[in-house]
């Protein structure tokens, strides 16, 4: 019961609560009905004001439309440029994620619709562009424009332009990127490059001095050769006139009517001659050689000067002249033979043959035949051997010289020939110069025959120039003497005589010297053993070609059994006079007693006479 009362009273406690809490609401309800009334007013008022901005909202969006298709249309007229220009362009935003691109930029990266708003730097490039997000990055921070040239992997290249994204407010949204296909500009320019490098190291390498002159005729550039030639500095040179370079050297009369008179009137000039006394390199023989180019553009046409130092050539001509005049003053005055024979054309299987294109007045002496010019050597010596024509021909194939000798079958004469191939004319023709050797082979002959006989002969023959230094020695002398050729010659004749006979060889190469003969007289000469021997030596001078005394001929005979068989008979005369005197004595004393008995025998009687 008590809880239960407790209950009710805890009950009755909420109900009052509850019934003042519902006094409240009731006076907060009829208060908001109050302000309901008033926002009702209000609804009121904002739907008039809603139906006059939704009249607003019509207009504006009957203009807004009308923006669109504006906007409809020029997007389709920009996509359509875009699209139609080979100009690749990128819109990139501040932090260089893809924006827009237009269908160009397929070349460059491969690209769709989804790939918008994605980092560029995640996307490969068909092209080297190390520099690509550095520029972007400077083109954001210093707000410029940046170009550069890059090349793609295919091979082409681009002129890739950046420059910042404005907003029609002036605000920086991005980077816009344009790339320009400029190979073909690349391509010429780098001809124009090449081409232009390719003239300048002509004109620095040619060797000829250029210069190019303004319409003023001041120099506009020079190259190296005409800078070495007239010892002139460049900044000395350029920009000056012509007339003023080298203290006023150029100051020419000639040279001011080359330049004043005849340019203007011709476009081109050849092989104006001046010649001049300049102060740094003397007297100068210049060839002039002018053009007129002319520049597009309304510029005034400027003026190529070449100029070649013909000082060399004059002097050349006239020393190929004077060698010209010498060349043939010793063709036609020279004792030896010359020709020049050229290689005829032959057909392939036929005999090869020479014709005579030049012949000197000594080819009809020395070879004994005449009018060979114009004719070919099967013409002239029909029946000349084969050998010949083969040589020539070796010759010409080998480009080497060769001395030869060969016999003419027609005349019997000998030559001594030396060809050699002449260079250019196709290497077909030959110079030749040949002598008449008949009497020297005659003669070799003489002397091989002359040399036989000195070495088969018993005497011993010497040489010996006016010196006393033996020259020859005979298989004679090496059996008379006991010396080898090896051993004695070259060797002073001393050698063969005896220390008291000097005096006597003294006297032999004396008398050589006045070209006198020495006929036979006997003496005494020493052996290689040191043994002595008796010898009849004769001394005649040698002389050369000239008539000069060059050194004496000996011939020495050994006189040992000669003097032995002199001695033999001295003896025997000497004992055949010792006999004949002994016989004499003894007739004579015969003789005398038989006078002297007779003497007595008349006195006795006379007795019968008898031989003694």
């Amino acid at each position: 019961m008590k809880a239960s009362r407790a209950e009710l009273r805890t009950t009755i406690e909420q109900m009052e609560t509850t019934n003042e809490e519902l006094k409240a609401s009731n006076e907060e309800a009829t208060s908001m009905n109050e302000e309901l009334q008033s926002t009702n007013e209000e609804l009121e008022t904002s739907k008039e004001e809603l139906q006059s901005f939704n009249e607003e909202l019509n207009t504006v969006n009957s203009q807004l439309q009308h923006k669109i298709g504006e906007l409809e249309h020029a997007t389709n007229d920009l996509n359509n440029l875009l699209a139609g220009s080979d100009t690749a362009t990128l819109f990139l935003d501040t932090h260089f994620r893809v924006k827009w691109f237009s269908p160009a930029t397929k070349a460059q990266f491969d690209l769709v619709s989804s790939d918008i708003g994605r980092p560029i730097g995640h996307f490969a490039r068909k092209f080297s562009d190390k520099e690509l997000l550095t520029d972007a990055e400077t083109v954001l921070r210093k707000l410029t424009t940046i170009e550069a040239e890059v090349p793609s992997d295919s091979g082409r290249w681009y002129l890739r332009r950046m420059l910042p994204y404005r907003t029609l407010d002036n605000h920086i949204a991005g980077v816009v990127i344009a790339f320009s296909d400029i190979t073909a500009q690349k391509q010429a320019a780098d001809a124009v490059n090449e081409a232009r490098i390719y003239a300048e190291a002509i004109v620095q390498t040619v060797r000829q001095p250029l210069l190019v002159l303004d319409g003023d005729l001041r120099v506009q550039s020079a190259n190296s050769a005409f800078y070495n030639l007239f010892k002139v500095a460049k900044n000395e040179a350029e920009g000056r006139l012509i007339y003023e370079i080298g203290s006023s050297q150029w100051n020419i009369p000639a040279l001011r009517t080359l330049l004043e008179a005849v340019i203007p009137k011709d476009e081109q000039v050849t092989d104006f001659e001046i010649e001049h006394d300049y102060r740094d390199i003397g007297s100068r023989s210049l060839l002039f050689n002018a053009r007129r180019l002319a520049r597009n553009g309304g510029r005034d046409n400027l003026i190529l000067l070449s100029i070649e130092d013909a000082t060399e050539h004059r002097r050349s001509e006239a020393a190929l002249r004077e060698s010209e005049t010498q060349y043939r003053a010793l063709f036609d005055s020279i004792d030896e033979g010359f020709c020049i024979i050229e290689r005829t054309d032959t057909q392939p299987g036929t005999p090869i043959d020479f014709r005579y294109i030049e012949a000197n007045p000594a080819f009809e002496s020395q070879s004994g035949i005449a009018d060979v010019v114009g004719k070919t050597i099967r013409d002239v010596v029909p029946g000349e051997s084969e050998e010949w024509l083969k040589t020539y021909d070796a010759v010409l194939k080998s480009g080497e010289p060769i001395r030869f000798e060969r016999g003419l079958i027609t005349n019997g004469r000998v030559l001594e020939l030396y060809a050699f191939p002449l260079e250019g004319i196709r290497r077909r023709r030959l110079a030749v110069i040949f002598q008449d050797i008949t009497a020297r082979k005659r003669a070799e002959a003489a002397g091989e025959q002359l040399a036989a006989i000195v070495g088969s002969s018993d005497d011993a023959i010497i040489s010996k120039n006016t010196d006393g230094i033996i020259a020859s020695w005979n298989k004679a002398a090496e059996r008379l003497f006991g010396y080898t050729a090896d051993e004695i010659i070259g060797k002073s004749i001393m050698l063969l005589i005896p220390t008291d006979r000097h005096e006597e060889e003294v006297d032999i190469l004396e008398s050589i010297r006045r070209d006198e003969h020495i006929d036979h007289f006997e003496t005494i000469r020493l052996r290689k053993d040191g043994s002595h021997v008796w010898v009849s030596l004769s001394v005649s001078p040698l002389k050369d070609a000239e008539g000069k005394i060059i050194g004496a001929s000996k011939i020495a005979r050994d006189m040992t059994e000669r003097r032995r068989a002199d001695e033999h008979r001295k003896i025997m005369v000497g004992e055949l006079n010792h006999r004949v005197k002994t016989r004499w004595r003894w007739c004579s004393r015969s003789h005398h007693r038989h006078l002297v008995m007779r003497r007595r025998s008349r006195k006795r009687a006379k007795p019968s006479a008898r031989d003694c």
